[in-house]
């Protein structure tokens, strides 16, 4: 028996693919021994109606499907291997790669089909099998034939080869059918298989559950197949227990928001969980209901995942803390050599790639250069990362200057220094920085940022040298000014500045300090920062500032012979 669809080449599938594009069929199939009329198996074929031959003459067409390991006479069919047959023009294009039992098929066990065809555009069509894809996925077989012609009857059968109806069947079930008119990539299959249609592509042809009754279109598009004969199959039914009801959890911090030193309340709840585990801002096994007082000293995000028969289940919590619940001068000194390499200096706090503000503390540390003891990070595969000061009062600093020295290690390196960030609300601040193989220059950083003005240094630094830094933040009322310079250790500290710039719209007044880096691509040499140091301004006067000269006469104009004060 068998249900097939007629001439689907004059309802937008042809042999190959339209226009080309190939063909991707994903079914499910369950094998069971023959027990009568030993013959071939089969699966499904894109080919002849009444013959693997057109009249006599050339065929064309493809099936994939068992084969009996034994196949001389057809008479072996409790040893199976999967099987590609494709007939091109007469030519014939089987598959049989590898031994035996590398493809072996196991009978009463689902196995989840992907079948492509992929039309090469040289005259050439590769008809590719993935036998198991939900437990191999990456294991197939193929073989390459040239391209076929349409048959002159054809179909596409699932059962029954259609040239052989009663010899090559299929023994078991089949289900999950989907058939797509185009060639799908290896990820638009694993979505289509968790979800039809999800990928973006409509099947020309679904039914994931067809029945004795009802093996229609799902698609919407109306390409129906039909029973062949008045045979009918039966419908499998199956007294399997149920599947484990999957877990839940749900995770709560009360309140959401404290003050430095303040508590908040972890609470959760799950179900059909036998275990929960805590992971991110805590760890240790938890009990599956419970509650918990933390106190964390900046925003930090707790996990908890429960684990039952059923599978697992994830749930966070965020606690913001509010680390301007306080004033301070800006006072800040971190000369790292008192500590050892690995460390994590005190008030430093790491965030993770993508300009997160999200801690993960793995980003930077302490390390060892030429016997110094630095800050640093030798990460190389992320991006945008951050290593924040913070303090209670430190995100209300304003009018100060910010010095130390960093280091790259190769011609390519960026990192850089920022100042008054608003961290940890949001990803802004003015950064004194050194991208690819440029010089130091400012490059603000979040929406509306900007500034107008002298904002490159000049200075480009050599890999493996120290490089001083000043930068100074200075809110005058009406704009935010930004000044910097950049020199080589051991070298005289310039007498003016090298940057000199404005912001006036949407700017920063305030905020904390930090260091910044990419770590990717071309940037993946260790960077450095050391002897980072915070200082307040005097009132309207830059520190390092230029000198100033006053020059007045009184009176201005006089007559021959008198005389002015100067």
């Amino acid at each position: 028996m068998r249900f097939e669809f007629a001439d689907p080449h004059l309802n937008g599938m042809s042999i190959a693919g339209t226009n080309g594009d190939g063909i991707t069929y994903i079914f499910r199939t369950y094998y069971r021994a023959q027990t009568a009329t030993p013959g071939y198996f089969t699966n499904f074929f894109y080919s002849d109606d009444d013959s693997w031959f057109q009249g006599g003459g050339a065929g064309n067409g493809y099936g994939f499907h068992p084969y009996p390991v034994n196949a001389s006479g057809q008479t072996d069919n409790t040893q199976l291997e999967n099987h590609i047959h494709s007939i091109a023009d007469g030519s014939d294009y089987p598959a049989n790669t590898g031994t035996w039992v590398n493809h072996q098929v196991t009978f009463l066990q689902w196995y989840l089909n992907v079948v492509q065809i992929i039309n090469n555009g040289t005259n050439a069509v590769t008809y590719r099998y993935y036998y198991d894809y939900e437990n191999n996925p990456s294991t197939y077989i193929e073989t390459t034939g040239h391209n076929p012609s349409e048959p002159i009857n054809p179909v596409i059968a699932f059962g029954d080869a259609p040239h052989a109806p009663g010899d090559e069947v299929l023994s078991g079930i089949i289900r999950d059918i989907r058939i797509y008119n185009t060639l799908l990539t290896r990820s638009e299959v694993d979505q289509e298989i968790s979800s039809v249609g999800s990928s973006g592509n409509t099947p020309w042809y679904y039914n994931l559950d067809p029945t004795p009754t009802d093996i229609s279109d799902k698609s919407g598009n109306g390409h129906n197949p039909s029973w062949i004969g008045s045979e009918r199959p039966g419908l499998y039914t199956t007294n399997e227990p149920p599947a484990p009801t999957a877990p839940t959890v749900s995770l709560t911090a009360t309140p959401g928001t404290i003050d430095t030193g303040a508590n908040s309340i972890l609470s959760w709840t799950s179900t059909n969980a036998d275990s929960c585990t805590a992971s991110g801002a805590w760890s240790g096994a938890k009990l599956t209901t419970g509650s918990e007082s933390v106190s964390p000293t900046s925003t930090s995000i707790y996990t908890l995942t429960c684990s039952g028969a059923g599978g697992s289940a994830e749930d966070s919590a965020t606690i913001q803390v509010n680390l301007g619940s306080g004033t301070s001068e800006p006072d800040m000194q971190s000369d790292f050599g008192g500590l050892s390499a690995g460390d994590d200096p005190e008030n430093w706090l790491d965030t993770a790639s993508e300009s997160s503000l999200t801690e993960d503390d793995a980003m930077f540390k302490i390390m060892n250069v030429d016997g110094e003891n630095v800050f640093g990070t030798d990460q190389t595969d992320t991006t945008n990362i951050h290593s924040h000061y913070v303090s209670i009062g430190s995100a209300n600093w304003t009018n100060y200057q910010y010095t130390g020295r960093m280091r790259t290690s190769s011609a390519s390196d960026t990192l850089g220094v920022t100042i008054f960030s608003d961290y940890p609300n949001s990803d802004s601040y003015y950064r004194l920085r050194r991208e690819d193989a440029g010089s130091f220059n400012i490059a603000p950083h979040g929406t509306g940022i900007e500034c107008l003005g002298t904002t490159d240094t000049g200075v480009t630094p050599t890999p493996g040298i120290w490089y001083r830094f000043n930068l100074q933040a200075e809110d005058m009322g009406d704009h935010t000014s930004i000044r910097a310079k950049v020199w080589q250790e051991g070298s005289t500290e310039p007498a003016t500045w090298q940057v000199n710039c404005d912001d006036t719209d949407t700017r920063r007044t305030m905020g904390t300090v930090g260091i910044w880096s990419v770590v990717s691509g071309s940037d993946v040499g260790a960077k450095y920062w050391d002897d980072l140091r915070v200082e307040p301004l005097a009132a309207g006067v830059p520190v390092n500032a230029p000198p100033m000269l006053s020059f007045s006469a009184t009176p201005e104009a006089i007559s021959i012979g008198d005389s002015s004060t100067l």
